[in-house]
């Protein structure tokens, strides 16, 4: 029998796994349908923590993994494939003697400052003089920073989503957010804030060579989803110039990194005919309606691509997206994922608008009637997602119309705000 666990919210198709496979979930209690699976549940806080499986490594889930080699056998393959499992994966892999990616494969995706110093010695990133207190060699001192450093960044190195992220005018800004990192243990860097759009490229990587890549710019980002309670959504940028550069920024930044083998969804500034400039990079598809996006538009599963890593499985993919030379020049891909906007515990009554959208909707989702949200904290969940196809003027006019019309009625459950960890 092959022995395989999966760790947390990682995606798994049972068709890629060998026939003979003896599946082992670690986490919080899931719905695994027609899967036959032996779980272990994890209790974990009424809070929303990216590091909370980290943070239960040692003590609970590599005590869990032996327990399963003493009672069926070695392990032979550890799934970890979405942002909050990737790390504590790796240290299971490299604990157990399991093959596959090690925690040294995985760390620069997961530590912005490593990331950085990883980056910076190949000088991709115009805000090189970044501070990190985990890689400082003296005390942190608010005056290493004039008043023409200003506006800063602060950012935590591990989390994700633009969770406890800052933008700092000035010392007093800065002085409160780094009090803010401390209270939550986070470890953070502070970096020049860039100006210019922010693009996502995404891709796939095997045996060092680029297989698939593509990339979008955002039209609402991240932070605006979580500080402003917009929607998300972005649109596939197309072009020669912007390709052929899209194509060699990637390859540099992923050389530097020194990985082999990942999918990755990669967040960048573009301005106008500036160099791109890195923001961060992730070991993992990208999020949000990204990987339906890609799967309608070039016909290739991120989530697939990801899980074939962790099973040592070949990809079959090759020169596709920006590399092939086959693509409809005419038509792009967008996607836009819709907010609930309320952070109340809530039950949702009716969804309004899904009967009558645009032809380019390619794909759909939504949150179901009678479903609640927010019971012990809030849950960040999206009212619907929306894949469109067609030229871009059609799918910016499409996705606004989206936006306007989509709805939805709720009851609210306990008229107290949940607690935000953002």
């Amino acid at each position: 029998m092959i022995n395989v666990i999966i760790i947390g919210d990682s995606y798994v198709n049972y068709a890629l796994f060998p026939a003979d496979s003896r599946l082992f979930y670690i986490g919080r209690c899931r719905e695994w349908g027609d899967i036959d699976v032996v779980e272990y549940i994890l209790e974990f806080p009424a809070t929303f923590d990216i590091e909370e499986y980290d943070k239960k490594e040692e003590e609970e889930i590599i005590s869990i993994c032996r327990d399963v080699e003493s009672k069926y056998g070695n392990i032979d393959f550890v799934i970890g494939s979405s942002e909050y499992t990737l790390l504590v994966a790796s240290k299971v892999r490299e604990s157990l003697k399991i093959p596959g990616r090690s925690v040294s494969d995985i760390i620069p995706f997961r530590n912005k400052a490593v990331m950085r110093d990883r980056i910076c010695s190949a000088r991709l990133l115009k805000q090189c003089n970044y501070f990190s207190p985990t890689v400082a060699d003296s005390t942190f001192r608010t005056s290493i920073f004039c008043n023409d450093d200003y506006p800063l960044v602060i950012k935590p190195c591990s989390q994700a989503g633009s969770r406890f992220v800052s933008f700092i005018d000035n010392e007093s800004d800065l002085l409160e957010a780094i009090d803010d990192m401390n209270e939550n243990k986070l470890d953070y860097i502070i970096e020049n804030k860039i100006a210019g759009e922010i693009i996502h490229i995404d891709g796939l990587y095997r045996d060092g060579e680029l297989k698939f890549i593509c990339a979008s710019k955002y039209v609402y980002d991240c932070m605006s989803w979580i500080s402003k309670n917009t929607p998300m959504s972005s649109i596939q940028i197309t072009g020669e110039n912007t390709e052929r550069n899209v194509i060699d920024f990637a390859n540099k930044v992923l050389a530097s990194i020194g990985t082999n083998d990942v999918v990755f969804h990669l967040e960048a500034f573009a301005h106008n005919s500036d160099p791109i400039q890195l923001l961060e990079i992730a070991a993992r598809p990208g999020g949000a309606a990204i990987v339906p996006a890609i799967k309608v538009f070039y016909g290739i599963d991120l989530n697939e691509e990801s899980l074939k890593i962790d099973l040592g499985i070949k990809t079959t993919t090759s020169s596709a997206g920006y590399l092939s030379i086959k693509r409809n020049a005419t038509e792009t891909f967008s996607w836009i994922v819709l907010p609930i906007k309320e952070r109340r515990h809530l039950q949702i009554e009716a969804v309004s608008g899904l009967n009558r959208l645009p032809d380019s909707v390619t794909w759909s989702t939504s949150i179901e009637v009678g479903e609640e949200y927010n019971k012990e904290f809030w849950e960040d969940k999206a009212l619907a997602k929306f894949v469109l196809v067609g030229n871009t003027t059609d799918l910016l006019r499409d996705m606004w119309y989206l936006e306007k019309s989509i709805s939805v009625d709720f009851k609210v459950i306990h008229k107290g705000l949940c607690k935000v960890i953002s």
